[in-house]
């Protein structure tokens, strides 16, 4: 498989009118520009990271960024799943691998001194504010960044300053040459971070970082409607600050500030993009409870890049194929890094289990799709790099209660590749308790349980599973579980799956979504609510408590159900706002139980009195769970 794009285009840059070779964006991706393309038996000169110091690291980033923009051939080597890439452009894509300046940054900078303009150079401050207004004008200008600790050895190797941006930040390079860049595509970037600065130039892209400030939101204004923004943003105070407001400006976010050698990758194509782990269209489905679970988080480009194909904790694993898993993954890497998604589709286990890959949150990037103006538009396009990237569910992320609609929903569902979708509530994954909304004849699956440190765990996920319906024509005999990747590994889910029953069956994203289309009666727009009653009522008495953390309880908290179908809960459990369970109940049946009373006197696992909040009660029956909501007061 040796097929490469050839990307073709015109810029006019800046004042000086440059013709900048044959560099474009992808018809298809008009976001993402891209050197020319390249052909086996192309020469791709390679050097190591750890060969430079941080200024000459920079220097090198940004000049391969501008070389790029005629055709890409510098790849700095980092290790980890860079290796496994970089082997692929070698022996699957026939580039030849040049080693000639490995070691010498210098020398590779002496090498494509032509690619410059004049042989400029911006001087800068390594690790301040002019760091990214010399990675955004070197991009523009065809120049290189250099550090002012280099800047005479610069100079001996024939370079030539063209202008010092020391003690000039973002904001000056803003207001005074917005108007040469890309506004199709931000970058928002640490200063001391390397990753996207090869990217940044080559796309001629506005590289800054102002932490959640006016200025970060008046740059996402100025961007064009519906367009990227790679890197990421100030998390001190959760990354919902910034990506809301991005979203609010119909920019997306796609997590990359430590992706590399994208201008590179950028360039590369295959002949198709297929998953090797589909599967025919199931109509009808065994008596089980059906699981599926998914790992988060493949919306971030720089983790899949890195030690996310390495690490056993991950997609490295030993265990991976000894059960299906879903895994989720950015559109946006068909464009960024085709063959990296190519090697992670062909390296998926193909059985006993399966891997199946699924569009990471909220469709070519991170968004929230409530806040979204452009949201129609975006899946309209969606729809496109889902066939381009052969992806057929989407998770969404929502960051507000209330939007969990098939208004929000329509636009994902009303696409012809989308199967189906899955949800996710930002403050609480499973805050919808696998709540299914039928938007468009198709199923948008919310997740029922999380497995994620300090909310389920394997045994909590087990025990809830364990006594749930296997009618596979009731929305409760479908569980979505949700994995965290920064606290949980495959180990984590592989311990969940052994401890569940027979009658449990762990399926692909792609078998999940077809068994509950094939089974599950629905109308065209339908919401299955299971908080509304149908097994049973009950009722939470004293609401709010008294008590708490400072004192004894007043009281219990006692709750009384009443099965009106001859059916009570078979599971209770009372959880906090974060989603963790603080006690729980199996109920114990006899035939002919027409009423249930359970009490709890208000203390945690380890003994101690549950502090003064808000907590819900979950119990769930064959066909019905009722979440109530009470307080403890001091």
């Amino acid at each position: 498989m040796r097929i490469f794009v050839h990307l073709v285009c015109l810029f006019i840059l800046g004042v000086s009118v440059i013709a900048v070779g044959e560099t474009a964006s992808n018809s298809l991706y008009p976001y993402y520009p891209s050197g020319q393309k390249l052909s086996p038996d192309d020469t791709l000169f390679v050097i190591e990271n750890g060969a430079m110091n941080d200024a000459e690291r920079m220097m090198i980033l940004t000049l391969a960024g501008v070389v790029a923009q005629q055709k890409p051939c510098i790849f700095v080597r980092i290790g980890a799943g860079y290796d496994i890439w970089l082997d692929d452009l070698e022996y699957e894509y026939g580039l030849f691998i040049d080693d000639s300046f490995r070691n010498d940054p210098w020398g590779l900078l002496a090498h494509f001194k032509g690619a410059l303009e004049d042989s400029a150079f911006v001087l800068y401050n390594l690790g301040q504010s002019s760091t990214n207004v010399a990675v955004s004008l070197s991009g523009v200008w065809r120049a290189v960044g250099v550090d002012e600790s280099i800047a005479a050895q610069a100079q001996a190797a024939g370079l030539r300053q063209k202008t010092d941006v020391r003690g000039k930040d973002e904001q000056w390079c803003f207001e005074n040459y917005w108007q040469l860049f890309n506004h199709g595509l931000l970058v928002q970037q640490k200063e001391p971070l390397f990753g996207l600065r090869d990217y940044g130039p080559l796309a001629r892209a506005f590289s800054f970082f102002d932490g959640n400030s006016d200025f970060m939101r008046r740059v996402m204004e100025a961007a064009d409607d519906d367009s990227p923004i790679l890197g990421w943003g100030d998390a001190s105070q959760g990354e919902d600050k910034f990506v809301k407001a991005a979203s609010e400006r119909s920019v997306f976010t796609v997590a990359s500030d430590h992706a590399w050698n994208l201008s590179l990758f950028s360039a590369m194509q295959v002949d198709s993009l297929y998953q090797r782990t589909h599967t025919e269209q199931e109509t009808t489905a065994p008596a089980v409870h059906t699981v599926v679970f998914v790992m988060s988080d493949g919306d971030n480009i720089q983790w899949l890049m890195n030690d996310f194909s390495t690490n056993e904790r991950w997609y490295g694993s030993p265990l991976r194929g000894m059960f299906n898993m879903g895994w989720t993954i950015s559109p946006s890497l068909a464009a960024l890094a085709p063959t990296v998604m190519d090697r992670l589709y062909r390296d998926a286990a193909t059985g006993p289990g399966r891997d199946f890959f699924v569009c990471g949150v909220s469709g070519g990037g991170y968004l929230y799709p409530s806040y979204y103006p452009d949201l129609a538009t975006h899946c309209d396009r969606l729809d496109d790099w889902l066939q381009a990237a052969d992806l057929n569910i989407v998770t969404i992320l929502e960051r507000r209660r209330g939007y969990f609609t098939p208004e929000i929903l329509d636009n994902y569902t009303r696409q012809p590749q989308v199967l189906g979708c899955f949800y996710l509530d930002y403050a609480k994954y499973d805050a919808y308790n696998g709540k299914i909304v039928w938007s468009n004849g198709k199923p948008v699956v919310s997740a029922r349980l999380n497995l994620w440190q300090g909310f389920d765990s394997p045994e909590s996920i087990a025990r809830i599973v364990n006594i749930s319906p296997t009618d596979p024509a009731n929305p409760l005999s479908y569980s979505f579980i949700s994995v965290h990747p920064w606290s949980k590994s495959l180990e984590d889910v592989q311990k969940t799956i052994s401890l569940f029953e027979s009658d449990i069956e762990v399926a692909t994203p792609e078998v999940f979504m077809r068994r509950i289309i094939a089974n599950v009666p629905h109308e065209p727009n339908l919401v299955h609510d299971k908080t509304a009653p149908g097994d049973f009522r009950f009722t939470l008495y004293p609401n709010p408590v008294a008590g708490g953390a400072t004192g004894p309880y007043s009281s219990a908290v006692t709750l009384r159900f009443q099965a009106s179908s001859n059916k009570l809960p078979r599971h209770v459990r009372i959880v906090d706002v974060l989603g963790r369970t603080v006690h729980e109940w199996i109920p114990s049946m006899t035939p002919g139980m027409s009423s249930l009373t359970l009490s709890w006197d208000g203390r945690l696992w380890n003994g101690a009195p549950a502090s003064p909040g808000i907590y819900f009660v979950q119990a769930v029956g064959e066909a019905s769970m009722i979440t109530h909501k009470f307080a403890i007061v001091r």
